[in-house]
């Protein structure tokens, strides 16, 4: 993170329909139709030609504020950057618009809020009030997009004790640590953090406080604890940030689906994940000898996408735990290995075969020597281990001798000649079918 701007969702907006063409739709389908657009849209675009539309728009289960709306165009601000000018004059309308709209609303709940304020040298103060006021409309899904690098702002506890709420999106690129001092989401299903650091006993207090809670997705933060244990959970997505803790365990039980991706972590620990049926695993900076990453805890998946990047050696020395005793992998049925996890001698990728009696495809993410672009060879194992796969594309000479060392592989881990039939296909991202 490190001061970084977060590169927020872009947004989908729909433009207003003609005032004349809403007049003869009924509340439903108006009210419909105020969820596709900004808070901003509706009350000046439309409600002043539509007096049903203007009713509706102050009690609309859905309200949105953006604080672009209120900026110039692009090449003006940044003029105005550049020059040493600054956004106040902006933020205070924006600030008026959205004070205005919460004395006219009228009472009753928000199923939907959502903040976009994701200027660096933005100050975002009055959102503290804006959110006190929320969280007394029982909302049902909160999203909040916050950057205020210049100014440090944190959300204000009653946040975290909207017992309503079950989807809450926060993604705060702020210097200010998310530490909330109490937390009650009763009915909360969906969790995603994005751009925050997070204290050491905050994740405990967090899933404590959230009994039902089944989806959790924590972009680009900084974690400073070394346990994510929960009994409800049901996808859990680590997606790039950095990992304090020497070691970061995962004990899940319920957990049916794992991402971890691009973290720095000194090491990886999985256990009681006997639910799980999809896992993936992409770790980099694994140059370090001190870093490790225990597969034994990931042995109940059915598919497995494995991509550490290092040089051959530090690889081995990553999963040395596996070296002795490997986990046997009974589910594994699809298995995605990248570039690092295969060493001249394809080592690991032999003992998985060794261990995974039941596996049916292997997909190998090769780079070409140029290392332009990555191939991905898909292999299907039949019953007498031919390898079938159906894409056109043109040999790679550098991935025709992956699958012929693949082919001594086969007969030297089962016995008898292997027949091999295969085309590797380009892929510019490493997806597959099966994640």
């Amino acid at each position: 993170m490190d001061g970084d701007h977060h590169q927020f969702p872009a947004e989908k907006r729909l433009k207003p329909a003609d005032a004349g063409d809403l007049e003869v739709l009924p509340d439903e389908i108006l009210t419909l139709v105020l969820s596709s657009l900004t808070t901003k849209q509706a009350v000046q675009s439309v409600a002043p030609i539509n007096k049903k539309f203007g009713r509706l728009s102050s009690s609309a289960p859905s309200v949105h504020f953006d604080v672009k709306e209120f900026l110039p165009p692009p090449e003006t601000l940044e003029n105005l950057r550049q020059s040493g000018g600054s956004i106040s004059e902006y933020e205070k309308n924006f600030s008026a618009f959205v004070n205005c709209v919460f004395r006219k609303r009228k009472d009753g709940d928000i199923d939907q809020f959502k903040l976009l304020w994701d200027e660096e040298d933005g100050n975002p103060t009055p959102a503290t009030g804006w959110l006190c006021k929320v969280a007394h409309h029982n909302p049902k899904s909160l999203y909040l997009y916050v950057s205020s690098l210049d100014s440090p702002w944190a959300v204000p506890d009653p946040v975290f004790t909207i017992a309503s709420l079950q989807k809450l999106v926060l993604y705060l690129a702020t210097d200010v640590e998310f530490s909330p001092t109490a937390v009650n989401f009763p009915c909360l299903k969906t969790l995603n953090l994005g751009s925050v650091t997070i204290g050491n006993g905050v994740m405990e207090l967090i899933l404590l406080g959230s009994p039902v809670v089944e989806e959790m997705v924590l972009e680009d933060c900084n974690l400073k604890f070394s346990l994510i244990s929960s009994s409800t959970l049901k996808t859990l997505e680590i997606d790039e940030g950095e990992i304090s803790a020497k070691t970061l365990t995962i004990s899940i039980p319920s957990l049916e689906y794992l991402k971890v991706r691009s973290c720095e972590v000194e090491r990886l620990k999985f256990e009681n994940l006997d639910s799980l049926v999809r896992a993936e695993i992409l770790v980099d900076g694994l140059a370090d000898e001190s870093k490790s990453v225990d597969l034994t805890g990931l042995s109940s998946v059915t598919a497995l996408k494995l991509e550490l990047s290092g040089d051959a050696w530090d690889i081995e020395n990553a999963l040395a735990e596996e070296t002795t005793q490997f986990p046997v992998f009974h589910n594994l049925q699809t298995l995605i290995v990248g570039e690092g996890c295969m060493t001249d001698k394809l080592d690991r990728v032999a003992s998985f075969l060794q261990h995974a009696p039941n596996l049916k495809k292997l997909v190998l993410l090769h780079l070409e020597p140029s290392e332009d672009s990555k191939i991905e060879i898909s292999l299907v194992l039949g019953d007498d281990l031919d390898v079938v796969d159906t894409t056109e594309q043109e040999k790679d000479e550098s991935a025709i001798k992956v699958v012929e060392d693949i082919k001594a592989l086969f007969r030297t881990i089962r016995g008898g000649p292997s027949r091999l039939a295969f085309e590797p296909q380009a892929s510019s991202s490493s997806g597959c079918a099966d994640f």
